[in-house]
């Protein structure tokens, strides 16, 4: 019961981290066609448990994302667990 709490937790802020990187990658006054030759590039960064969701959450994002807007999304992506820095500065 325990694990499926934990569960249900990463996989909620999973969506609350992807849709932070919606937000970013837009404006309120953005021009689709004037973007879509841009590419933008995301920095992920989170626990290791969460790599694996991220694995199949993240290519599925950047084909919608392409899809959608025409603009080409790339992830810098880097894990840690809890216990360190998942990434240094």
């Amino acid at each position: 019961m325990i694990r499926g709490f934990w569960r249900f937790i990463g996989l909620m802020l999973v969506g609350m981290v992807l849709s932070i990187a919606i937000a970013a990658c837009t404006s309120p006054n953005s021009n689709n066609e004037a973007n879509a030759d841009r590419e933008t590039k995301l920095t992920l960064v989170s626990y290791a448990v969460t790599q694996s969701a991220y694995e199949k959450i993240v290519p599925q994002f950047v084909k919608q994302w392409q899809e959608k807007t025409g603009q080409t999304v790339t992830f810098d992506q880097s894990y840690g667990g809890w216990f360190t820095n998942p990434r240094r500065y």
